[in-house]
């Protein structure tokens, strides 16, 4: 009986460390070479506290940026490259806490009142969410279930069984071409299983980020995030379900997801560099976890 208890308790605190674990993510941005820049700017795209998901405990800089703000939701750090100098390093380090966010824990929230938030942004058709397309229309209604989480979890079984993860580095794609082709990375999962959701009236978008890979290896990411009735905006990610050994599934996500942005151009700002003149800049950048 003693040994069965320690066991119940051993299994406890292990799924609380799941739950719940402490981060910092390095960012090393190497100005290489620098020559005669008139004017430009160096920015980068840094993490939020976001309720239930993640906290930020502290962002540090080996030089400090010029401004740091926010603007549609994304917050950016940025320097201007005419106060760097060639063999500068701007390193960036992100302690957080994140929270294992997913169905399972999401259901346990205290639920959120948000009749107030209007949805309609995250139910229209964009040219890469194209929610009126003929195909995605009569696939959207084959996965109808009895209420909108069955219908969820169709659509995101369908998406998981439907896909093959391939990327596309130099092409922009659309949902109607993943459901077409049955190509993509992540962002094809993504805007696929967003696309079908919204054919079928439940509110969806996208999430950029990160996720944390064994090693410290730092990956940028996209995933999906619907909205459910009396729940609120519940995260899934197709595409590590597709991936042979992944702990990502339906209702359960591994704890391994840092949030940056619920832009589509999230992921072309996550670092940028702009500048003027007849010189020359060259950059490195680099990331890891620990």
């Amino acid at each position: 009986m003693k040994y069965s208890v320690l066991i119940f308790l051993l299994l406890n605190i292990s799924n609380v460390l799941i739950c719940q674990k402490t981060v910092s993510i390095v960012d090393n941005i190497y100005i290489t070479e620098k020559e005669n820049i008139q004017s430009g700017y160096i920015q980068k795209l840094i993490p939020k506290s976001i309720n239930a998901k993640q906290s930020v405990i502290d962002i540090e800089y080996s030089i400090q940026p010029d401004i740091i703000y926010e603007l549609d939701g994304n917050k950016f750090a940025k320097w201007h490259l005419t106060k760097l100098n060639s063999g500068d390093l701007i390193q960036i380090t992100s302690t957080l806490i994140l929270n294992r966010f997913d169905l399972t824990t999401a259901k346990k929230k205290i639920k959120e009142d948000k009749a107030n938030e209007s949805l309609d942004e995250f139910l229209k058709h964009k040219s890469n969410l194209q929610k009126n397309n003929k195909k995605i229309k009569e696939q959207a209604q084959k996965l109808i279930g009895i209420n909108d989480e069955e219908t969820i979890n169709k659509i995101f079984d369908f998406v998981v069984n439907h896909m093959k993860y391939h990327e596309f580095p130099n092409e922009k794609r659309s949902a109607k071409k993943a459901l077409k082709k049955r190509l993509g990375d992540c962002t094809e999962y993504s805007e696929l299983m967003i696309a079908l959701c919204r054919a079928n009236n439940i509110p969806s978008r996208i999430v950029f980020g990160r996720v944390l890979n064994k090693n410290g290896v730092v990956e940028l990411h996209n995933w999906a995030e619907v909205y459910i009735k009396n729940i609120g905006w519940v995260p899934f990610d197709p595409t590590l379900a597709d991936k042979k050994n992944s702990l990502s599934k339906f209702s359960k996500l591994e704890n391994i997801y840092v949030y940056l942005s619920n832009d589509r151009k999230g992921r072309e700002t996550e670092w940028t560099f702009y500048s003027e003149g007849k010189g020359n800049v060259e950059l490195d950048h680099k990331q890891y976890w620990e």
